[in-house]
């Protein structure tokens, strides 16, 4: 896992997201023959203290994951949250390096100490009733116990719903979640790939919904203008 990578796009979510409160978009994933595998919304939203990143995924067979993702610009805490289904959630936590205290401030910081974008980064995964602490080095050396302490908090039946995912986190629309995907899923890491297609669809109000993430009313109104065929956008 690359701090610098993981910087580039916390920056770039803030840069797209910058001028509205919630921008939404939904997107359908295929196999190379244009077969639906997955639906999926991608919620963001971007402010000077906080920024957030909501990650919708149904698969054909209708298995949920939901990925919250909350970066506190203030407390330099980023927070993932993963559940399937709507079970319970395993999270992980990761303490940024620097001092800065708003986005701004934090872009600034990392320019000018690019050091800090390669610091070992505290990691903390919480997950059925257990805590984990670890560091970004010692998980990347391998240490069979914290693997298996970390392996116990997701459980074995989680990860194995959670690891398909893992080439559709290779896309940038869902690279927010990259960064500590793989401190739940038994060290597997985001990978692309050449036999999936993604492009962004009508609106889907019912889709947010069934996951708990209900489109406000402007949202509806919006999504209900879009064309059926044809270019779509955020709503």
């Amino acid at each position: 896992m690359k701090r610098a990578n993981f910087g580039i796009a916390l920056l770039a979510t803030a840069a797209v997201a910058a001028n509205v409160s919630e921008m939404r978009t939904h997107y359908l994933i295929t196999d190379t023959n244009r077969t639906p595998l997955y639906e999926a919304t991608v919620i963001t939203t971007s402010g000077q203290e906080r920024s957030t990143e909501t990650y919708l995924l149904r698969n054909t067979a209708g298995q949920k994951v939901r990925i919250d993702v909350d970066r506190q610009w203030a407390s330099g805490k980023v927070t993932s949250e993963y559940s399937v289904n709507g079970g319970k959630a395993v999270k992980v936590t990761l303490q940024m390096p620097g001092s800065a205290r708003t986005r701004d401030e934090w872009r600034q910081e990392m320019k000018a100490h690019p050091e800090l974008q390669t610091a070992d980064i505290p990691v903390t995964i919480e997950g059925r009733g257990k805590v984990v602490k670890t560091a970004e080095s010692e998980w990347k050396s391998g240490r069979a116990s914290v693997r298996s302490e970390a392996k116990a908090a997701t459980g074995a039946e989680f990860i194995a719903a959670i690891s398909p995912i893992r080439t559709l986190l290779g896309f940038p629309q869902f690279g927010g979640a990259c960064s500590t995907y793989e401190f739940v899923s038994d060290g597997q890491r985001c990978a692309g790939s050449t036999q999936l297609r993604i492009g962004a669809t009508r609106p889907d109000c019912d889709f947010d919904a069934a996951f708990g993430a209900p489109c406000s009313l402007d949202q509806k109104l919006h999504a209900k203008a879009q064309p059926v065929n044809g270019k779509v956008g955020a709503y």
